[in-house]
């Protein structure tokens, strides 16, 4: 039997009694008698029979109420959903609020290295990680000495050398400075850094004019004497006998 529009109005008008005010679909999904699709496909939408019964829609979504900024007292209007324990009228108050709560850019902490003051979330101040004090030695690398930084006595042992090479390198052309290769190429010191005492500094031994960059091949080579290194940054083959 088809329910006619008489009665379903009626069922609205019932439900609307019973909450006392103009009902939303959720309100009547749970008061309701008849399908929601139903009113909605005789009427062309819920809003639509809310007007013709009402005169007006229900507007709970869309509502604001007039709240106090918690930092500066002043009254705005806030969506009812949006309110909280904290209302801002603006971020310039919400950061001021928040700040005066949990600062963050206070200086409570002692720096590490000396007497100055630092952010809780530092260990040293500028001051101190420019001399190198936030460093496990207390000292830059280039300042430390061959024996500081050998902890190992296999064919790795010179990796911390070599390392520092690749940042002293960095911003040269990455080509083979023989062959002009430019795929791969590797740090070579022109004097080895087994020939250096272990008392000498590491920036004396990555110094850039000690260092060159090979291809592999020319590497292998260099170190097998078949090209000279000696008169400084590799240019020129030796000719093999």
């Amino acid at each position: 039997m088809k329910i006619s529009n008489q009665k379903l109005k009626q069922d609205v008008i019932r439900v609307h009694v019973i909450i006392e005010r103009i009902p939303s679909t959720k309100d009547y999904i749970t008061h309701g008698h008849y399908g929601l699709n139903t009113i909605k496909r005789r009427f062309g939408s819920w809003n639509k029979l809310l007007l013709e019964l009402f005169d007006g829609v229900n507007r709970k979504r869309g509502r604001s109420i007039e709240v106090e900024c918690t930092n500066c007292h002043e009254r705005f209007s806030k969506p009812e959903n949006a309110i909280v324990t904290h209302n801002f009228c603006s971020k310039r108050c919400a950061a001021k609020f928040n700040n005066s709560k949990k600062p963050k850019r206070k200086l409570t902490k002692q720096c590490g290295g000396c007497s100055n003051l630092i952010k809780k979330d530092h260990t040293y101040c500028p001051n101190c990680i420019k001399k190198g004090r936030h460093l496990r030695s207390g000292t830059h690398l280039v300042n430390r000495t061959l024996k500081e930084v050998l902890y190992k006595r296999d064919a790795n042992k010179y990796g911390t050398v070599r390392c520092h090479a690749r940042g002293v390198t960095a911003n040269r052309k990455q080509v083979c400075e023989v062959c002009g290769y430019d795929k791969h190429v590797e740090i070579c010191h022109i004097l080895e850094i087994s020939e250096f005492s272990l008392d000498t500094k590491i920036g004396h031994i990555n110094r850039p004019e000690n260092l060159t960059l090979l291809c592999r091949n020319c590497h292998w080579e260099s170190h097998h004497g078949l090209i000279d290194l000696s008169g400084g940054p590799a240019r020129t083959r030796t000719e093999n006998n």
